[in-house]
């Protein structure tokens, strides 16, 4: 009987003893989440390129009309458009389909979207929809209808469905810009056979940034 007791007390001091006994936690490693770096921000005259696109912003116009006497677009009340022509080359060694769609805008932090507008090509530029063959390249334009007194324009071209996916990303002001606005003089009406006053245009070059 003494025997078992002592049998009995050994194992239960044993369990105790077990108990007793800390583990050291083993440290939880935390995924590394990489992010995607961001194109080196550029202006009017600059060049971004990634390992698909090389997209050069050639040009940048502040003007309240585009078209001709067949299809005219006019801008707003107190607004105005500007145009970017931009040079784009494929670097893939295949066809890449470049699309308006990705492109992104902020004028002054408000997000803007591209305006379509009626005319189908600018001095020579087309509509940004369309494949650009390997190796070779194509010259797109967009519009933009800003307030007048914009003064900072973000434009970039992001293919990202849910993660920023950035290939060209361009800041844009008033000081880079040429500048065409067509002023349009009031109608002579005092007879019959008054002709309205041609219109007159003003053209200002942009500075040198």
């Amino acid at each position: 009987m003494t025997k078992k007791f002592a049998l009995l007390l050994l194992i239960f001091v044993l369990i105790l003893a077990g108990c007793g006994t800390k583990t050291e936690d083993v440290p939880t490693l935390k995924p590394q989440i990489t992010a995607t770096p961001k194109p080196e921000t550029k202006v009017v005259g600059d060049t971004c390129e990634s390992k698909t696109w090389k997209i050069t912003l050639t040009r940048a116009l502040i003007t309240n009309e585009i078209g001709d006497d067949h299809f005219m677009s006019k801008s707003s009340d107190g607004k105005i458009f500007l145009i970017l022509f931009f040079d784009v080359w494929n670097m893939t060694d295949k066809n890449q389909y470049f699309n308006y769609a990705y492109f992104k805008g902020f004028a002054d932090n408000d997000r803007t979207n591209m305006t379509i507008i009626q005319e189908l090509s600018v001095e020579d530029y087309v509509m940004p929809l369309g494949t650009v063959q390997a190796g070779s390249s194509a010259q797109y334009f967009a519009v933009y209808e800003l307030k007048d007194n914009w003064t900072k324009m973000i434009v970039s071209y992001d293919t990202g469905a849910i993660e920023p996916d950035e290939h060209a990303r361009f800041v844009i002001s008033p000081k880079q810009c040429d500048k065409i606005i067509i002023v349009p003089t009031p109608e002579m009406t005092e007879t019959p056979e008054a002709v309205a006053t041609p219109e007159i245009t003003a053209t200002t070059k942009a500075s040198e940034h």
